[in-house]
């Protein structure tokens, strides 16, 4: 569906005019809805600069002619990250030349004869958690076919 397009004030500078407009888009689709010069009363836009509008953001993308409509992106409050677990391991790891069994000395002074091995460890005593800050992700192009048209984005467009 092609956009609605109301021309609010025109104003003349140098070789050109700065345009106001209102446009109301309809049904969206898929890669913006096409304004044309002659929708803004131009022969040649040489730039648009769309305003926010119904929580869409929105960009003209100056190579197709499209004015393409954005979501806000999804936020995400503070928030924790807790592990709760599973069984710990620590394997060490030898040289070429070293034996796997090496003499320790324990906490009596004995010296011991010990397997190289994985050592377990068992479970972390509670839950080890981690605060992580508040995130947005950046905002979606409106899907194709998804209707706004109750959303009227007011723009400037400079052209002659």
């Amino acid at each position: 569906m092609a956009a609605t397009v109301t021309l609010k004030k025109r104003k003349k500078i140098l070789d050109g005019f700065i345009n106001i407009a209102d446009v109301k888009i309809g049904t969206y689709a898929a890669g913006g809805v096409l304004i044309s010069p002659n929708q803004l009363g131009l022969s040649v836009i040489d730039f648009i600069l769309p305003s926010t509008s119904g929580g869409y953001a929105f960009e003209f993308n100056h190579t197709t002619g499209k004015l393409k409509a954005f979501a806000p992106g999804t936020s995400q409050a503070k928030h924790t990250h807790t592990f709760t677990g599973t069984d710990l391991k620590v394997t060490p790891t030898t040289l070429a030349a070293e034996p796997t069994t090496k003499l320790l000395q324990n906490d009596t002074g004995v010296l011991k004869s010990t397997d190289i091995t994985a050592i377990n460890l068992g479970k972390p005593a509670g839950a080890i958690s981690e605060s992580a800050a508040a995130a947005t992700s950046p905002a979606a192009e409106v899907a194709d076919g998804e209707s706004i048209k109750d959303v009227v984005v007011r723009l400037i467009a400079i052209g002659y």
